[in-house]
């Protein structure tokens, strides 16, 4: 029975490379449920041949040692705040249960917790070299794919993990592991074969372009080579000490870094994978702007001054959703139009998510790690020295991103690995917490099943059930069988009916008019909609999920032309705009709105504080510009003044509604030319020469008339 107990959780090391694409985030969710699988399997067993076998229940009290250290204490503190805060969470249904997309939330913490301790009660180190060794053929997968996709003109390859930021998390994984390899285990073939994917392993973190982890690498040497001079004074290479050859490391890469830093913007570096985006570092570029931006949302959403219980316990596991909403800070908008949902820095997310002491438990954890690690042997130890890089570089990655599954199992990976290491020699005689133990792990059990099967799996299979019928490309077999797959009430509901109505949406204008499609799609769309509203019920703070289908009653209304559709979408925006009043693009599409049903005094002012919003912002400027046409009163000069003024700032946001863009153009052109105001009329055919009009070559022809003095009858369309 321990082969049942071990195997899955050996079986985990090869979870990164797990992408299902019936699931609506196939690098996401087919990682989180087969993890959970694994866990609560080798759990099972685990609990069986725990209280049917004496000997076995022995071995494992006493290895429970590690519940003494500092770092577990500090783990199970962060787990039990994060408890805490789940309970009193601006939305408790999603501090406990997550979202598909990231795939975290407590419960997502609690399989971690749970996997931590399994690993420490179960493994010896033979485990551990063979899990190590099946995360090194994971990784010639992994980087596999990560080169093929480089090859195939990918700039940044995100392999099996979806995303190349958490992919060169996942290798300092493979390079820490590689290392360990190298250096522990007895079988030479696994020795060279770790020596040869180590260097690789480097490689893909330059692959990646990820400047957090090519940071961290530096990070990383550079506490290692100062743990190498601290305890490397007996140990010689070719009658040299460690101390010595660390300390002239140390000078040469600070010699390196100061170069570097110095002539960054050389030829050179911009020739180099990963380090010419390190090279682009600055406050002014738009990804460093943005992520401070960030930051500082994060920050004043735990200002004490807005609400105490938010500065202790914080907003809630995954809610930091709502309370970068809710402070969101408009300026943002013109580097990333999203809905952030975390702050790109997992300390800042733990303090917003979880509050000021979870915040502390949490870099408390690190401390007495790298305590630890530093403390560890008076002897210079390899072991260490692995760990210290993984730690070092992995805690320097987590300041500017955030967590996710395959990052989130690696690091627990090690904490565990490192607790193992620590304790490895030590056995409790008078620590008697068998009653304790039973306890918790029948409850712990009877949770984690209760998880998996209400809503892991019940998520999982939902999905799976709705690509089904996606797959069949049957409208009338849609039709009737999609609705009990829509209202299945798992923690994926959402997702799944967002799909289904962008999927109408989009069906809807592909059709042929007058067609039997047309009609199938109609009702679906009609369906979509009707799920959309059943959804919102128990729902209402999905401001995301209120913009969409306020959009999809926009849609309705210009296939119906019906009053009540724009009304129904205004409510919508406006509940919206109750939990993110910032954001410029609910704001916007509100003031159209109005202005879509002839309330154009409202439209003008609603459109006229969002421009005093951020007054750099550019949308605001376009959408008054639709405001004003609207009402029709604007002179044409007024109105292309505001579309100048979005275009020639942002002339991308041109292509956001290319059609809509060209008709209002070629309407102010004929206006223009009516009056034979050349200057404008110019104005115009420039935009629409950048835009590739289809028809510019007649234009410049009439342009060149124009020129020369003569203005021929001409009707534009």
């Amino acid at each position: 029975m321990q082969y049942l107990i071990k195997i899955p959780l050996l079986l985990v090391a090869l979870v990164p490379l797990i992408v299902d694409k019936n699931t609506i985030y196939p690098e996401v969710y087919g990682k989180v449920f087969y993890f959970s699988l694994l866990v609560l399997f080798s759990f099972c067993f685990f609990i069986i041949r725990y209280f049917k076998n004496q000997e076995f229940r022995k071995n494992v009290l006493d290895k429970v040692s590690f519940l003494k250290s500092k770092i577990f204490l500090s783990m199970t503190a962060f787990v039990g705040i994060s408890l805490v805060s789940s309970i009193f969470a601006f939305d408790k249904y999603m501090a406990f249960w997550g979202t598909i997309e990231r795939g975290d939330g407590f419960f997502s913490l609690l399989f971690l917790f749970i996997f931590l301790i399994l690993l420490i009660l179960n493994f010896e180190k033979k485990d551990w070299i063979w899990f190590f060794r099946l995360g090194l053929l994971a990784t010639v997968l992994m980087l596999g794919k990560a080169f093929t996709e480089y090859a195939g003109g990918l700039t940044r390859p995100n392999s099996f993990i979806g995303n190349p930021a958490f992919l060169a998390g996942y290798f300092l994984y493979s390079v820490t592991s590689a290392f360990i390899v190298w250096k522990e285990d007895i079988n030479k073939w696994w020795k060279y074969f770790a020596m040869v994917l180590l260097p690789f392993s480097f490689v893909g973190i330059l692959l990646t372009q990820t400047r957090s982890a090519i940071l961290g690498v530096l990070a990383g040497f550079a506490v290692c080579l100062v743990y190498l001079f601290l305890k490397g004074k007996n140990l010689k290479i070719k009658n040299i000490s460690l101390q010595k050859i660390s300390g002239i490391l140390i000078a040469l890469g600070l010699t390196f870094v100061l170069i570097f830093i110095l002539t960054k913007n050389a030829p050179l570096w911009q020739k180099v994978p990963g380090l010419s985006r390190v090279a682009d570092i600055s406050i002014k570029d738009s990804t460093t702007s943005s992520r401070m931006l960030v930051w500082g949302m994060g920050f004043e959403s735990v200002n004490p001054r807005h609400s105490l219980k938010e500065f202790l316990i914080g907003w809630g596991p995954e809610n930091a959703t709502y309370s970068l909403a809710k402070y969101y800070n408009p300026e943002i908008y013109k580097y990333d139009k999203g809905a952030f949902d975390k702050t790109h820095n997992r300390f800042i997310d733990v303090f917003v998510m979880s509050g000021i002491f979870a915040l502390l438990s949490y870099i408390l954890i690190w401390f007495f790690v790298f305590k630890k690690l530093f403390k560890n042997d008076k002897e210079f130890s390899w072991e260490n020295t692995a760990l210290i890089f993984f730690f070092a570089s992995f805690f320097v990655h987590l300041l500017f991103v955030f967590d996710q599954i395959p990052t989130s199992i690696t690091l627990f990976i090690f904490f565990s690995y490192a607790l193992f290491i620590f304790n490895k020699n030590k056995k409790e005689e008078n620590f008697n917490v068998s009653k304790i133990l039973n306890i918790l792990f029948v409850v712990s059990f009877l949770v984690l099943s209760f998880v998996f099967f209400r809503n892991i799996s019940a998520s999982y299979f939902q999905m799976r059930s709705f690509s089904k019928i996606l797959g069949k490309n049957d409208l009338v077999f849609m039709r009737d069988n999609v609705s009990k797959i829509l209202d299945k009430k798992t923690f994926a509901q959402g997702e799944v009916v967002k799909l289904f109505m962008k999927l109408t949406n989009e069906g809807l204008s592909e059709v042929k008019t007058g067609s039997k499609e047309e009609s199938l799609m109609n009702q679906l769309f009609m369906l979509g909609i009707d799920k959309g509203e059943e959804y919102l019920l128990n729902n209402k703070k999905d401001f995301k999920f209120l913009g969409q289908i306020s959009d999809m009653y926009l849609v309705k209304n210009s296939k119906t032309g019906k009053k009540e559709d724009l009304e129904r979408a205004e409510y919508f925006l406006r509940e919206a705009l109750k939990i993110a009043p910032k954001r410029q693009d609910y704001n916007n599409y509100l003031a159209t709105n109005l202005a879509y049903q002839k309330r154009f005094n409202e439209a003008k002012e609603q459109i006229d504080k969002t421009i005093a919003l951020d007054v750099d912002a550019v949308e605001p400027y376009y959408y008054k510009g639709i405001v004003l046409a609207l009402e029709n009163k604007a002179s044409s000069l007024e109105l292309l003044d505001l579309f100048e003024k979005a275009f020639s700032t942002k002339p991308e946001f041109f292509f956001e509604n290319t059609k809509v863009n060209t008709q209002i153009y070629i309407s102010l052109l004929s206006d223009f030319y009516t009056n034979k105001d050349k200057e404008n009329f110019m104005r115009v055919i420039g935009r629409l020469r950048i835009a590739n009009y289809s028809g510019i070559d007649v234009l410049n022809q009439i342009a060149e008339l124009i020129e020369k003095g003569q203005w021929p009858i001409i009707k534009f369309n």
